[in-house]
């Protein structure tokens, strides 16, 4: 469930397909390798859906709370500030049980609205993941499309036999889906690359060394 167990699902994948003549036996699962890719890729797509109107329903909430802000009690004030001490203590420690153990993690405190509608929870989408790693950063390097296409695109170099094993299972429907998936991979790329060159500057220019003061026209 959410983004981060279905990437991690998908860079999985790929690895396994990467793995060249090291990689385990995959004759019993082949099959169903890229049907599942594709069932995962559209959850991603959903996934992707409900965190960007999450996004914007928390800008229009930040928007409404500036042009009306309610002042708290002093009493209201010193509760919240003794909750948020407590869970930042919770969030530190947890972390740092972390570090001991060797794992790598952070910890985000989340706002939980015990007003909603539970009808309109819906946990394969929205569920928070407490705990997050590089992976669910906003600018991960890492783009699970993006791998996927350069992993089936490799095999399809290097392991034409396996390649064709995968694809010769997908139906009709499937291979336009599949197709789909590609393309998305290609945009994906092209937005990594364009970002990458607005961070490092933009674009860059080569100017004439010497430039004409003069022109003549006609004989």
């Amino acid at each position: 469930m959410g983004l981060h167990d279905r990437k991690l699902c998908v860079l999985g994948i790929c690895t396994l397909l990467e793995m060249g003549p090291c990689r385990p036996p995959l004759e019993a699962v082949l099959p169903s390798i890229l049907p599942s890719c594709l069932v995962l890729f559209d959850g991603l797509k959903r996934a992707y859906e409900a965190r960007a109107e999450a996004d914007e329903d928390t800008e229009s909430e930040d928007e409404e709370d500036d042009q009306d802000e309610e002042v708290l009690s002093s009493d209201e004030d010193d509760i919240d500030d003794m909750n948020n001490e407590y869970l930042e203590n919770l969030s530190r420690m947890a972390v740092k049980t972390a570090a001991q153990q060797g794992v790598n993690m952070t910890a985000n405190i989340e706002d939980y609205d015990s007003d909603s509608d539970d009808e309109d929870y819906e946990p394969d989408e929205t569920a928070i993941e407490c705990y997050t790693t590089p992976l669910d950063d906003r600018d991960c390097p890492v783009d699970e499309y993006v791998k996927f296409k350069a992993a089936l695109s490799g095999i399809s170099t290097t392991e034409p036999a396996l390649y064709h094993a995968l694809t010769q299972v997908l139906n009709e429907e499937q291979q336009k889906l599949l197709s789909a998936v590609l393309v998305l991979a290609d945009q994906r790329k092209a937005q990594q690359d364009s970002k990458r060159i607005e961070q490092s500057g933009g674009y860059s220019f080569t100017v004439p060394a010497q430039v004409p003061t003069k022109f003549k026209f006609g004989s």
